[in-house]
């Protein structure tokens, strides 16, 4: 019921709808999965037209709250000892109620996102350990085939060389 906190808690909706619009945009513009952007598509708006119902609410309570204030202040001053009556009108409650389906909507495109966050997460998963499948694979392949051609080079080295000194040894001898 006071007008302070009501218009701080005013402001600080429309600070934290402004850090949505500049996150939803970040967002879009990053997104390569076209369901979760169709998904943040979804969220800004039904979070605009909750955050605006419950705005609307929130001043229709604090009116009915100073009209309230205000009867029960004549009622004192007029000798009679009872309240205000209704603290908030049928009228504010039936926004809330109707920010309730926006505020559901939000619900269900939230739980939607972390359903699809974790199939994407499940799927990057899979696809992080094949590849360290495929890269063990491919460096033990390297490994053998680099086994086989220093042993190949070496056969090859040695062979030479032993032609070398055969051939060297035959020359020595023929000159002796």
């Amino acid at each position: 019921g006071d007008p302070a906190q009501a218009g701080e808690n005013s402001q600080n909706i429309d600070v934290e709808l402004s850090r949505i619009e500049s996150l939803e945009a970040t967002l879009l513009g990053s997104l390569q999965d076209p369901q979760m952007r169709a998904y943040l598509a979804e969220f800004t708006p039904a979070f605009k037209a909750w955050s605006s119902q419950i705005h609307i609410a929130e001043e229709m309570a604090l009116a009915d709250t100073l009209n309230n204030a205000a009867r029960a202040a004549a009622n004192l001053a007029n000798g009679q000892a009872e309240g205000a009556g209704s603290v908030v009108s049928e009228e504010a409650m039936n926004v809330v109620y109707g920010a309730r389906a926006h505020r559901d909507k939000i619900d269900t495109v939230l739980e939607n996102m972390i359903q699809r966050n974790n199939v994407l997460m499940a799927e990057a998963t899979k696809h992080a350990a094949d590849l360290y499948s495929f890269s063990v694979a491919l460096l033990t392949g390297l490994l053998i085939g680099s086994v086989i051609f220093a042993a190949v080079t070496a056969t090859w080295i040695v062979l030479s060389i032993s032609r070398a000194l055969t051939s060297a040894s035959r020359l020595a001898n023929e000159v002796a």
